[in-house]
């Protein structure tokens, strides 16, 4: 499913209109000013984000108006072939395949990995600059003595888990992982510099959905407790301390989010803080809070938006602790888990250390079923809270245990929180609101307060009583329903009436655990704990009530009637007959009961929740790699060897995923529900003479899992995966991969990838795996450079160019070049030989760095360098910065020594046969379907293949000199979503023609300084040849022709889509987010006239518009900032748009008009001086519309940015039109034309739009 983000809403004349502003004297009935703007579903043809990772490696996803997404991936930390690309569902996974190992340790955080994740948490590279990271060091004391990781800096100290956060600049995350990647090899790997464990810091939200009478509050208030002298904290999105319900209620407050002060400019900390100790004030008492009495602190940890990251609540959870909070109150969650995460072992660890009770929100996602409950409301020590309506049943949203894992019972119990009035901020609009003092609102947000303040009341009135007699007093003293099972309501609604009253207590609740599938016989107990703090001895008696679905006799204390003494306890053992609890299916089964201890007289009534989890069968799933050496495959530590192996639940829930063979045996051994799975795996290993030739290799199965099984996949029983094209050609990037649709609606996919230095193979399937479709894709090109030593025919040297983005200079053209021994490349071993001219052959040391060897010899005047590798693994890819001053390459161990042999002997000539820029490229996806085939020797025909002719065009910044963008052809296999490819570097201006494969789902990106132009989707068919051209001038606003966003009305809803840079041709969209902060665009809208508001987006809707005619005007100013964009850096487009309401049911595509270009330009879009232009300009209406007849053309040209115009004669009529441009004397220009074209047509819609440098102007003859 596409995920879709929404605009910023429009801000200016409209925020006024939204607050209920009157209408203006003398406007009509329906006047413009009723409209509102705001966001609109985001955008055009597609959304584009780059997201840079902790790694260095910068990944782009496009998602397309159909849901298809394009991921494009530029390596910095490692080779294009080392990295694997995962989907799970909707979420894509881009990770180094050294990271995997760590992943699987528990070491690192998986969810730094997670683009998709990373996106919706905001933090991509358009609204963040560092990536924030939780990092947790072995002990306090490594903690206290560590230093800031290079690129990083410390934002917190987290004393309460051994931790800090830090947050690492994008623009050094490579030094930054460098600095803190752990050691590989051991399977509890740790980290460099003592650190444990790498989270990365993700944003909780408030707890909102889309009450004190009824706890028992009065009757406390009547014996004299109302939280007086007890300090609860609330940590939310800050407090309107002025507030009159709050006025005299909070002793001390502290901001926790950077930039913003305590005060609340959201509402929900405000509301929260007043259901739990406001006065009532503002109400003559009828909205008063459970504990009025108590003091309050709050802790800003939540921003004006609702959100904030986990390490500043950690950090507040630590100082209201240190700032005497009895009670800290959280109505907030991210998505939870086991209790595992940083925010869970944090309140665990504060709990511990200071005594204080957190209550914390369930969470709102009880919708979805099950084990839906939020962190850190997972926690242990956690008195987590749910959400009941005003009759006591738990509401829909309200998330559900079991607490994943260990099937522990919460929430432990419940409050109100449907429709709870409570102070409203000043300036807020949180929830419905009551008056200007009060809203409602719903969430488990709105109920843990209720609880919170009862914990204040209760610790009033026992100020000796720990933390946890707090908690297993109030969630045993709770009013269950009869509806609702134990992991739904805990022990049930918080009743303090009842828990200020009665003098028994008991145990809250009983976690049995997960009960095997092959272990439902016999039973296990707990205890339960009654205690009694009156004066005389209670008699109880003791019954069981089973949840729906459960066994009358699956629990049962021992002993149903004790007598629990004065000042005294009984404990009394529950047993769990695990031969009751259901047989095992396709699902887990929870098991609870409410157990009821009811004294014989009098009301007392101790309630503890009890639950199990019954398992569903599990059977042992081995899978064994051995490589083509015969040797078990793992992660080796010495680099030679990797092994990726991918479960893939078919018929069961989604299992396992991306696990790293970590162990010398070359074995990792699961844990399953029985069921079906797909395995597949990527593994390979390579040469330690050498150190740079691979063999990589892929394997999958398919297993009916009803025993224990073990699978093998043999790399020697692989068979060579080959292409074989009409053109010569070398394969840049080999992609195996599977796409695999689960039975049980799951989509997974699995990607890896080698270069040329790797020989690949796969193991053919003894079993096809139901709804996979395993394919291979290549890229290839021209062989970019050929080498023969002179005179030696017996020695083979085949060097690969520098990989990296930035990539090497390339040789052109055929050369006879002598060979010079380098040394280790340093300045001295340089000074010592005679390098100019000649190829400078260098070996792989630890003291000269790649690069600088290459610099130290483009300084002795070598024509080129080729470094030859001392120790396994390809470092080529990492020489990165900018591109280097002379061509530098690689070769093997094997192959350096030997040419290093040869100089040093009769001397060694090469002749050097190089192609600077492929003039073509096969761009090529095969399709196995469910398993893997034998044969793998492929051959593809330029007749069988779709033919693309692209010319790119780009700066001409140097006459001699070529500018390097960057381009990726995403190509589907057949069932794939979600593709992914590798950015490499492209030479432009240039033309290149691309062999595609017919009928396959594809696109292409090319990126100038970052700056993308994507193209649609489609597929060619076979033999077909298409012409493109990227970034040709004139680049301009307008409403691309690929998109399904298109600008339209329903009923009294405008939506405006338009895309702000879009070149020459007309289906091909930048999309509307800035790119490294090089882009700004801001929109105005008028209505009759009359302004509503600017937006910073160039999409927007207008709610509440007219039913009759009116004229909407929309500007739109588009600037690129960019050192190498030199066309179109401002681009100003005024629409005129005239609507009308549609007949009911309908929508209207508008009229919104856009201007399509044709201008002759070279590919360095370019026009020569003193010639005369035709211009084609075409008028075009968004597809659904059928437009209206031209009334007038007119046409402008300046050659001074603007200072001063000419006008341009315009010639045509409705099939197209031409302006002729008379380009004068470069002298006369500032190197280029700007171009402004106004048009209308009969119905009154207009586009006025001013290009500026629409193309350059160029001195004749270059």
């Amino acid at each position: 499913m596409r995920r879709r983000q929404r605009l910023v809403v429009v801000t200016g004349a409209v925020a006024l209109l939204a607050t209920g502003a009157g209408e203006a004297v003398g406007q009509p009935q329906d006047p413009p000013s009723a409209i509102t703007v705001t966001g609109a579903e985001q955008s055009a043809t597609a959304e584009n984000h780059q997201v840079t990772l902790i790694t260095g490696d910068r990944v782009r996803v496009t998602y397309a108006a159909d849901g298809q997404a394009s991921v494009a991936v530029v390596p910095v930390s490692t080779d294009p072939g080392e990295l694997l690309k995962v989907t799970e569902g909707d979420d894509v996974y881009v990770l180094p395949q050294s990271v995997a190992p760590l992943i699987s340790a528990g070491t690192v955080d998986r969810r730094l990995f997670n683009v998709t994740e990373l996106i919706e948490q905001g933090y991509d590279d358009a609204r963040s600059a560092t990536i924030p990271v939780i990092v947790r060091y072995q002990d306090a004391g490594t903690a206290r003595r560590a230093a800031p990781a290079p690129g990083a800096t410390v934002s917190r100290s987290l004393e309460s888990i051994n931790g800090a956060a830090m947050s690492a600049d994008k623009g050094e995350t490579a030094a930054f992982w460098r600095a803190v990647n752990p050691r590989l090899g051991a399977a509890n790997a740790r980290s460099a510099g003592g650190i444990q464990k790498i989270w990365l810091d993700t944003k909780a939200t408030v707890s909102l959905d889309v009450s004190v009478p009824a706890i028992g509050a009065p009757s406390a208030w009547a014996k004299g407790l109302d939280g007086t002298g007890v300090t609860v904290a609330v940590l939310d999105t800050g407090i309107d301390a002025n507030h009159p319900d709050l006025v005299g209620q909070v002793v001390e407050t502290k901001s926790f989010v950077p930039g913003e002060e305590v005060a609340d400019g959201h509402g929900h900390g405000t509301h929260v803080a007043s259901t739990i100790a406001g006065t009532g004030a503002g109400s003559d008492g009828r909205y008063r809070g459970v504990a009025p009495g108590a003091d309050l602190i709050v802790g800003k940890v939540l921003g004006d938006n609702g959100s904030g990251g986990q390490s500043g609540i950690i950090d507040g959870m630590e100082w209201a602790a240190a700032a005497g909070a009895k009670v800290i109150s959280m109505s907030l969650g991210s998505p939870g888990g086991d209790g595992s995460d940083a925010l869970s072992l944090a309140v665990n660890e504060i709990s511990a250390d200071s005594g204080v009770l957190f209550t914390i929100a369930a969470g709102n996602d009880g919708r979805f079923g099950r084990s839906t409950l939020g962190s850190p409301g997972v926690a242990d020590s956690a008195l987590t809270v749910g959400a009941v309506t005003a009759d006591n049943t738990v509401t829909d949203f309200s998330s559900r245990g079991p607490r994943l894992g260990n099937g522990a019972v919460k929430p432990e119990l419940t409050a109100p929180g449907a429709a709870i009035a409570a102070a409203r901020a000043s300036g807020t609009s949180m929830g419905t609101p009551v008056d200007d003092l009060y809203t409602k609102a719903s969430g488990t947000s709105m109920a843990t307060p209720h609880v919170a303040g009862a914990a204040a009341i209760l610790a009033q009135q026992h100020p000796d009583w720990t933390a946890d007699q707090l908690k297993q007093y109030l969630v045993s003293s709770a009013t269950p329903n009869d509806t609702n099972d134990a992991f739904e309501q805990g022990s049930g609604r918080v009743d303090l009436a009842r828990a200020t009253s009665q003098h028994v207590g008991g145990t809250g609740t009983l976690s049995y655990g997960t009960v095997p599938w092959d272990e439902r016989t016999g039973s296990v107990s707990q205890d339960v704990t009654y205690t009694n703090s009156g004066d005389a001895p209670v008699d109880l008696e003791l019954s069981v009530r089973p949840s729906a679905g459960t066994a009358a006799d699956v629990f049962g204390p021992e002993t149903d009637r004790i007598t629990v003494p004065a000042k005294g306890s009984v404990t009394v053992p529950v047993l769990l007959n695990r031969a009751k609890v259901a047989p095992p299916g396709t699902e887990t089964v929870p098991v609870s009961a409410l157990l009821s201890a009811r004294a014989t007289e009098g009301d007392v009534v101790v309630t503890t929740a009890l639950g199990a989890v019954g398992d569903i069968k599990r059977h042992k799933l081995t899978v064994n790699l051995i490589g083509r050496d015969g040797e078990p495959m793992y992660y080796r530590p010495d680099g030679t060897g990797h092994a990726d192996v991918y479960v893939m639940g078919l018929t069961v829930a989604p299992q396992v995923g991306l696990t790293a063979v970590a162990d010398p045996s070359g074995s990792v051994t699961y844990d399953l529900p029985e069921g079906k799975y797909g395995i597949v795996a990527g593994f390979g290993e390579s040469d330690i003479v050498s150190g740079r030739k691979w063999d990589s290799t892929t394997a999958a199965d398919h297993v009916d899992l009803t025993k224990d099984l073990a699978v093998t996949f043999d790399a020697r029983k692989g068979t060579p995966v080959t292409m074989r094209t009409d053109k010569p050609t070398q394969a840049d990037l080999v992609r195996p991969g599977f796409v695999v649709n689960g039975e049980n609606g799951w989509r997974y996919g699995f990607e890896t990838g080698s270069g040329q230095q790797t020989a690949n193979y796969a193991i053919p399937s003894t079993r096809p795996i139901p709804g996979m479709n395993a394919y291979t894709g290549w890229r290839m090109t021209a062989p970019a450079v050929r080498v023969s030593v002179l005179g030696a025919r017996d020695l083979d040297v085949a060097p690969v160019y520098f990989g990296g983005y930035a990539g090497s200079k390339r040789l052109a053209g055929t050369r006879v070049l002598d060979v010079v021994d380098a040394g280790d490349g340093s300045v001295e071993a340089f000074r010592s030989v005679t390098a100019r001219n000649r190829i400078a052959l260098v070996r792989r040391g630890e003291t000269v760095s790649p690069s600088q060897a290459t610099v130290n010899a483009a300084e002795a005047g070598a024509a080129a360098i080729m470094i030859y590798n001392d120790r396994p693994g390809d470092w080529g890819h990492n020489v990165y910065g900018d591109q280097l001053a002379i061509p530098g390459m690689t070769l093997t161990g094997e192959e350096g020594a030997a040419l290093a042999a040869r100089a040093a002997g009769r001397g060694a000539t090469l002749r050097v046969v190089g192609v600077a820029s492929s003039p073509y490229a096969y761009e090529l996806v095969m399709n196995d379907g469910d398993s893997i085939p034998a044969d793998h020797a492929y051959v593809v025909r330029d007749r069988e293949l779709a033919r693309v002719v692209n010319d790119y065009h780009g700066p001409a910044n140097a006459r001699d000199h070529l500018f390097t963008a960057g381009q990726v052809r995403f190509l589907r296999a057949s069932g794939q979503v979600t593709a992914y490819g590798i950015v490499t570097r492209l030479q432009v201006p240039s033309s290149r023609t691309e062999y595609v494969t017919a009928d396959a789902s594809t696109n292409q990106s090319v990126m100038l300084d970052w700056a993308s132009q994507n193209g649609g989707i489609t597929r060619y068919q076979r033999g077909s040849v298409t012409h493109e051209r990227w970034n040709g001038s004139v680049v301009r606003g307008a409403v691309p022709d690929n998109t399904s966003y298109l600008p339209n009305r329903t009923g009294d809803q405008i939506v405006i889509y338009t895309s702000g840079m879009l070149d020459s041709g007309a289906n091909r969209d930048h999309g509307q987010r800035a790119l490294q902060g090089g882009d700004r665009v801001s929109t105005t809208v008028w209505a009759d006239g009359q302004l509503l508001g600017t937006a910073p987006d160039s999409s927007f809707a207008l709610d509440g518009v007219p039913e009759r005619e009116v004229e909407y005007r929309f500007t739109q100013t588009y600037q690129r900032a960019l050192p190498n964009w030199l066309i179109s850096p401002r681009v100003d487009t005024t629409w005129t748009v005239r609507s009308a309401r549609p007949a009911e049911g309908t929508t209207d595509v508008l009229p919104v008009l856009s201007i399509d270009y044709d201008v002759p330009v070279d590919r360095t879009n370019a026009v020569p001086e003193r010639s005369r232009t035709t211009v084609g300009l075409g008028l075009r209406y968004p597809v659904g519309n059928p437009g209206a007849r031209p009334e007038s053309v007119r046409a402008w040209v300046s050659f001074d940015d603007g200072v001063t115009w000419r006008t341009v004669p315009v010639r045509g009529g409705r099939d197209g039109y031409t302006a002729t441009v008379s380009n004068p004397d470069l002298g006369a220009t500032n190197g280029f034309a700007t171009l402004r074209v106004a048009a209308t047509d009969v119905d009154g819609n207009a586009i006025d739009q001013t290009v500026t440098r629409a193309y350059r102007v160029k001195e004749r003859g270059h």
